[in-house]
């Protein structure tokens, strides 16, 4: 087979080009909400803050978005809305911080070897306080080993609990002296 029998089966394309009622170079308007393009915005985590953007940047690109959605919800047949949530693969998308409620301090005593005890505060970064921050100070103030559990305790060495339930109050405002829990194992 001759080269030149492939080159003159094959069909030429002619490549269209330029649009011409397209203005180049083109002007791409990215949300400041999402950081997608315009019509990508739908498809963000969170669409509402998108097109209030949208609307109060760009007046004229919301108009046409959203009479491009108008036309588009009036073409489907049942009306049923597409989920824009991500089905696999990807990055994921970007979860909403939900805002922690006060929850009680629970203080145990447990026993060592011994005559030795640990005093066990749970509960305070559920409240906003800042372990390592909590952590220096109780040690510290009541001269012991303090130490950050996994999770969200602290281990302080010695029996302090009467100690704790007036200072915990007065060194952290946002606990109230009704929040604190004591326990004894």
């Amino acid at each position: 087979m001759d080269s030149t029998e492939d080159s003159a089966s094959a069909k030429k394309v002619a490549y269209p080009g330029p649009d011409p009622n397209v203005k180049y170079p083109l002007n791409v308007v990215y949300c400041g909400e999402c950081g997608l393009t315009t019509d990508l915005c739908e498809y963000s985590p969170n669409p509402d803050a998108c097109k209030d953007w949208l609307n109060k940047n760009h007046p004229d690109i919301f108009t046409q978005l959203n009479d491009l959605q108008v036309n588009a919800a009036g073409e489907e047949a049942d009306g049923d809305k597409k989920s824009a949530h991500q089905k696999r693969g990807g990055k994921g998308n970007p979860k909403s911080k939900k805002e922690k409620q006060p929850s009680k301090i629970l203080i145990t005593k447990e026993k060592r070897k011994g005559n030795k005890y640990v005093t066990i505060i749970i509960g305070l970064e559920s409240n906003g306080i800042d372990l390592e921050v909590a952590k220096k100070f109780f040690a510290q103030r009541f001269s012991c080993g303090c130490s950050k559990g996994d999770k969200d305790d602290l281990t302080i060495q010695g029996d302090i609990i009467d100690n704790l339930v007036n200072v915990i109050p007065d060194k952290f405002p946002q606990i109230t002296p009704e929040m604190i829990e004591i326990k004894e194992k």
